[in-house]
């Protein structure tokens, strides 16, 4: 994440932090309004469902990151409570069919990046997807991969003679969640699609009696 780079965004008359005109999102998509009751988690991130386009609260400021991240200006020390307005993504027919898919300079710049020894893994990715025709296909044929064919596991032993992520494909083949995930964004990076690793929560349990999601982990 070579992107650091954070941009202040102003409460406007209203009292709302309007994000999206810093991140030029997509307007393809459903928009959702919610509110969250926030604990205490030792980071200033704020969360959403997908991207936060606009917030609303009691924080003083807000700044937003290349990656569509939100920050507050400090971590909190007690539970924050604001609105947010997100957007869903719309994946279409056409995209889901495509061969090939044209993307924002910006994408490509940002999500191309390969460790300069991971050729290894690029070959890998052309193996596993070489019955694959669309991008769709060949993103699905590597998750499918390695869902078949590794080990979820906790207790892994780091092995300082290998990188972690050439460990897992090649050796142990067995690993946790960034194993897992920052295989699958290498192997894609490898033939071409931009790809990134992306933190946050499952969707939770729902409370039929107060009407909310609670958010565990």
């Amino acid at each position: 994440k070579r992107q650091n780079l954070r941009m202040e965004v102003h409460r406007d008359p209203r009292g709302i932090f309007s994000i999206s005109p810093h991140l030029g999102l997509d307007p393809h998509g459903s928009s959702i309004r919610h509110q969250v009751l926030l604990e205490p988690l030792g980071t200033p991130i704020l969360f959403g469902f997908s991207r936060l386009t606009s917030v609303w609260g009691e924080m003083a400021s807000l700044s937003v990151d290349p990656h569509g991240s939100v920050y507050l200006p400090a971590t909190p020390a007690s539970r924050l409570l604001y609105t947010a307005d997100s957007r869903l993504s719309i994946v279409s027919t056409p995209e889901l069919k495509a061969e090939t898919i044209v993307y924002p300079d910006r994408v490509l710049e940002g999500y191309l990046q390969r460790p300069a020894d991971d050729q290894r893994i690029a070959d890998l990715a052309r193996e596993v997807t070489h019955n694959a025709i669309t991008v769709y296909e060949m993103v699905k044929a590597i998750e499918t991969h390695l869902r078949q064919g590794y080990r979820y596991s906790l207790e892994v032993k780091a092995n300082p003679r290998r990188p972690p992520i050439d460990d897992f494909l090649f050796g142990q083949k067995t690993g946790y969640c960034e194993h897992f995930s920052t295989a699958m964004v290498l192997m894609l990076r490898g033939l071409g699609i931009p790809s990134r690793l992306v933190t946050g929560f499952l969707p939770g349990e729902w409370n039929e009696y107060g009407s909310y999601y609670m958010v565990r982990q």
